[in-house]
């Protein structure tokens, strides 16, 4: 601890007598300038306080007393108090930072501080006292007894719930594990775009084979240390409040490959999936039907001379001359190619997805927060004093005695497995039996006043049925990429993004299922209806009568939902838009192998497409059994060998896959759809005219207007198909991400297979 007597005299209201419980006493925080300068050395480096330097001190005694940092409060803060009984004084003194090494830095010593003139390095001592103390006792012994957060010894004297605090503008370095086959279920159609011919790429993998990826991020940050009982501390690194300094630097974020050897033997691993998934043979394999190819002396034998010309007709070298060489050099090329493309799909999945996650924590709220030993915290304190969080997640990652997380990045893990929606949210099929409804702002502002606004928007609904459960989702992002031009934020600064995510477990998988799971996929075009047949056989004996969870994710990202709003915005409810939504409603109708005319994606849009459509524009009544009659004896006009027509007829009493029992069901069904091309427009109107943003008229005039379908399984297939066929539509078809999830097993048994096409 420091002495600093001799450096801050007590004055003005620090010589009163009063009562720290007096409500009159230090209304405004007193400022105590320093005599003269005051070296704290750290080891490597020195903070120290300068002479003329203030010293704030502010008195908490009652329950309207507001800390800016936030730390202390009555009730619901990570220091609270009892007015009745306790009182608090917080000291808050500024800083500099020198190496101690001869030619030094602090950032060649690891203290990556935003260079500025503005920049404030703070320490901040929170020391709670009796109420019934006088402010000049407890001022003297404070001073005479202060603690700062640069030497452990201070840290290990504090006091039950006192608190230190280091605030920096500063880079802070971190990590996360994800597994190889999140990374995919949410990006694998971007790498199955990159293959020479257009198939559907099946990746099986464990979620135990996974990556690391170090993390940068250029902030303001606070490094806060509470003690919590005799042996342990409360620990947090959270966003602190923007300062200038801050704001000069702006929000940086980067992420890469932590082992750079090891994710080169990763990707190794990944091209040997693709390659199995592409040509049907093992790496190892090929290279060696390619080897042998070179020499005409060698006499290949069936199984390669069917590999080579498997290579040729991929890489389309049927007539070319001198094949050995063209086959090997477009192998090589494939491989270099395919494992570069992993590498950045991988870390710009990580990068953004670490972005959006670290974007939607507010100010004074953590980004990692753990319970510690005190003995254990020793060893890490140098780290975090630096911002460096790597050691203490790796200590986390490893089970290291006495570390509790209690949160990082929104989380209660550090290592990612499954994720859905945008960011980091752990993925998790909820037994709630209920809808859900979320909504998470922050608004950042910079030195001018001018904001930055990232909202997100999620609804959907989580069921269970037996001992069957799943979940579907909409969620609605817009996010600001830098500081609005203006004082109040346009509507046209934003970026928005879509994504649509549906998931089941299933207890016991039969033929049906599987083969109803894999027509879905090819509803969200992560499989071409070619391929169910082959991956029906491939994997059902794999997954027969096991649980299974099912998941689809379609994902428009700001690159192409921006397009997609502003073109479909521009068309409005016209009739190119009917009947792509009335193709898309057939489309999303349930899979019933029984009947011919359901058993696919395209005939169920030939056979429904113009019931929809009449339906969506006011043709139909609303008497589903009148519905019900005039679908049936349209159908029974035609060729309906599986008596498709008697089902529409009468089953809509006894079950919702017929027509009109889906009618019946969605009663809002026509104004909901209409009412989603609304919302666009409506958004397109205010980005074009460059229109102010508002929140509550946001949500009127867009949000509450395309949130409906998000509430009902059949409008996320249906909005999923919709919105896919009208990105191909405007050539955006390979931007969008649509990839279809099987994880089976468990522990480390289990398996992911992501598809996508």
């Amino acid at each position: 601890m420091e002495d600093l007597q001799s450096v801050f005299a007590q004055t003005g209201e620090l010589l009163s007598d009063k009562q720290l419980n007096d409500k009159s006493l230090l209304v405004q925080p007193v400022q105590v300038i320093a005599d003269k300068a005051h070296p704290v050395d750290a080891g490597g480096v020195t903070f120290s306080i300068g002479a003329n330097t203030n010293l704030s001190v502010q008195l908490f005694n009652d329950e309207d007393d507001i800390d800016s940092d936030g730390f202390l409060a009555t009730n619901d803060a990570d220091i609270n108090f009892n007015t009745n009984t306790d009182a608090y004084l917080k000291y808050a003194i500024v800083v500099n930072a020198k190496a101690n090494a001869e030619g030094k830095s602090t950032s060649d010593i690891g203290f990556n501080f935003f260079v500025s003139a503005d920049l404030l390095l703070k320490n901040l001592f929170y020391k709670k006292h009796s109420n019934a103390d006088k402010i000049n006792d407890d001022f003297i012994y404070d001073v005479r007894h202060f603690k700062t957060i640069f030497r452990f010894e201070d840290v290990e004297q504090l006091e039950l719930n006192d608190a230190l605090c280091f605030k920096a503008t500063t880079q802070l370095s971190s990590n996360i594990t994800i597994s190889w086959s999140n990374i995919f279920s949410q990006s694998l159609s971007l790498l199955a775009k990159k293959l020479p011919v257009p198939v559907t790429l099946d990746i099986q993998l464990s979620p135990s084979f996974s990556a690391t990826f170090n993390l940068n991020v250029t902030d303001d940050f606070n490094y806060f240390i509470k003690k919590i009982n005799a042996d342990t501390c409360l620990v947090k690194i959270s966003k602190a409040k923007n300062t200038k300094a801050g704001l000069a630097a702006g929000l940086a974020i980067s992420a890469g490959f932590a082992d750079p050897a090891k994710s080169e033997e990763q990707l190794n691993i990944l091209f040997d999936a693709v390659v199995k998934s592409l040509t049907g043979y093992k790496r190892t394999d090929v290279e060696d039907a390619i080897i042998k190819f070179q020499n005409a002396a060698n006499s290949l034998t069936g199984a390669e001379k069917q590999a080579i010309d498997t290579l040729a007709g991929i890489f389309k070298l049927g007539t070319v001359t001198n094949l050995p060489v063209k086959v090997a050099a477009a192998w090589q090329s494939l491989k270099e190619d395919i494992t570069k493309t992993i590498a950045v799909i991988a870390t710009a999945h990580v990068e953004a997805s670490f972005t959006y996650e670290y974007s939607l924590i507010k100010e004074n709220k953590e980004f990692l927060s753990i319970n510690i030993p005190t003995a254990t915290l020793q060893t890490y304190h140098g780290g975090l004093l630096r911002f460096n969080t790597e050691d203490i997640i790796d200590a986390i990652r490893n089970n290291t005695q006495g570390i509790q997380l209690n949160t990082y990045l929104n989380q209660k893990t550090v290592d990612i497995k499954r994720t859905w929606g945008f960011g980091l949210k752990i993925f998790g099929v909820e037994l709630l039996g209920k809808d859900f409804s979320n909504y998470n702002a922050v608004t950042r502002s910079d030195i001018n006043g001018n904001s930055q606004v990232i909202a997100d928007y999620s609804k959907g609904y989580n069921w269970q049925l037996g001992k069957g459960k799943g979940t579907w989702m909409g969620e609605f992002m817009c996010h600001m990429p830098t500081y609005s031009k203006y004082k109040t934020a346009t509507l046209n600064e934003f970026d928005y993004a879509l994504q649509l995510t549906t998931a089941l477990t299933d207890p016991h998988v039969s033929a049906k299922d599987l083969k109803e799971y894999l027509d879905t996929a090819v509803l969200t075009g992560a499989i071409k209806q070619d391929d169910t047949d082959k991956l029906f056989n491939q994997y059902f004996n794999i997954i027969a009568d096991k649980p299974v969870t099912i998941q689809t994710q379609v994902i428009f990202n700001e690159n192409v939902f921006q397009a997609l709003i502003l073109q479909l915005g521009h068309n409005g409810w016209n009739s190119d838009t009917i009947i792509r939504f009335a193709d898309a409603l057939s489309a999303a109708m349930k899979f019933i192998p029984e009947y011919s005319l359901r058993s696919t994606v395209q005939k169920r849009i030939s056979t429904y497409t113009g019931f929809w459509r009449k339906f969506i524009t006011g043709g139909f009544s609303d008497d589903p059994g009148e519905i019900a009659a005039i679908v049936s004896d349209t159908i029974g006009n035609v060729d309906d060998p599986d008596h498709l027509a008697v089902f529409e007829e009468s089953g809509w009493t006894i079950t919702n896959d017929t027509f009109a029992g889906i009618v019946h069901i969605h009663p809002g069904l026509k104004d909901n759809v209409r009412g989603f091309i609304n919302g666009i427009s409506n958004l397109t109107t205010g980005i074009t005219a460059n229109k102010n943003y508002d929140s509550k008229k946001f949500n009127r005039d867009v949000y509450n207007n395309l949130s409906p379908l998000f509430t009902q399984i059949f409008y996320i297939r249906a909005l999923s198909y919709f919105l896919v066929q009208y990105a191909a539509g405007a050539g955006l078809a390979d931007e969008v991400i649509k990839v279809f999830t099987l994880t089976y097993g468990s522990g480390s048994d289990e398996q992911v297979i992501n598809f996508a096409f």
